[in-house]
């Protein structure tokens, strides 16, 4: 079994995007998408937590490979 305490902290943006809500990490380039802005929210947390968890399967540290929204990309753009 896998066991790790680590904190992290990520800015999450909500959106419309069409019909479908999405959020999506700043710090991290990582998203959710659902029909509401919580299963988007949920599709965001297990999206990173399937990160974490293959990252410690494979023996790295959790996240690290991750980069951030790359810059000038909606929803994030011009913004730092």
């Amino acid at each position: 079994m896998l066991s790790a305490n680590f904190l992290v902290s990520v800015t999450v943006r909500l959106f419309m995007e069409g019909d479908v809500w999405v959020a999506c990490g700043r710090e991290l380039d990582i998203a959710g998408q659902g029909m509401s802005r919580q299963e988007a929210l949920d599709g965001f947390c297990d999206c990173l937590a399937a990160h974490v968890i293959l990252d410690l399967r494979e023996g790295r540290q959790p996240l690290v490979g991750v980069p951030p929204w790359p810059l000038g990309v909606p929803p994030w753009d011009g913004e730092v």
